[in-house]
């Protein structure tokens, strides 16, 4: 499995909330809008934008050349004309649709179970009509700031689907390409994922030119975080 970082670099829409796998114990950090594996959007008090199917996917694959998400896999989609969508987060992925957790610093990264397969980070599209209009974002940001959020400190929250319970902790510096040069990327990892679907709380702590520093965890959650709708720029 690709880095955790480069999943959330690359993948189109990403879902950001908080889930467990266990709907009698929900993680301190759920959304108000879900009870036993199971999401309820009240879509007009997110967005004016007329919407009538939420759909959450996976992406399965990567193109192991460039890094990016190439096939998406849908496992639950909800039509509404009321503005409530309902979405089940109790099934499971198939292998398929899993990848080894896979750190360019073994090292430095400690997995608990090898042997573990994870999903790329969940996502929810919003559509009208068949038409794609945008994405559900649960993060400490407004829509105005998570569309220019390149170089400020922020959060936010998204889905991960583990096939067993396993915990993966530490972590590694990396440099990467930013713009026209190479910056240093250090990431923290604090995670202890059950089976099911499991909420990541992912934080910029610090982003410049020269400087990213990250987190995975789930223990925490944004402060003042909320649901958002991310226009697609092309609708």
């Amino acid at each position: 499995m690709y880095n955790l970082c480069k999943y959330l670099g690359t993948v189109v829409i990403i879902l950001v909330i908080i889930l467990t796998q266990s709907c009698t114990s929900v993680s301190p950090c759920s959304p108000a809008n879900y009870a036993n594996n199971e999401l309820t959007f009240s879509i007009r008090k997110i967005t004016k934008e007329p919407i009538d199917t939420i759909s959450a996917l996976t992406f399965a694959k990567a193109d192991t050349k460039s890094g990016l998400m190439i096939i998406g896999a849908v496992f639950d989609s909800c039509k509404s004309d009321t503005g409530v969508f309902k979405i089940n987060m109790a099934g499971n992925i198939e292998p398929a649709g899993l990848l080894p957790p896979d750190f360019k610093s073994p090292d430095s990264i400690q997995i608990s179970d090898t042997e573990a397969r994870l999903s790329c980070p969940a996502s929810f599209c919003a559509y009208n009509k068949g038409v794609y209009r945008g994405k559900l974002v649960y993060t400490n940001l407004s829509s105005y700031e998570y569309e220019s959020k390149a170089e400020i400190a922020y959060s936010e929250v998204v889905f991960m689907y583990a096939d067993r319970k396993v915990s993966i902790s530490g972590q590694y510096f990396n440099p990467e390409k930013y713009q026209d040069s190479v910056r240093m990327n250090v990431q923290h990892y604090d995670l202890k994922l059950n089976k099911g679907w499991n909420a990541i709380c992912y934080t910029v702590q610090e982003s410049n030119s020269d400087y990213r520093e990250v987190s995975y965890s789930t223990n925490e959650i944004p402060e003042n975080a909320k649901w958002i709708f991310v226009k697609d720029s092309n609708s």
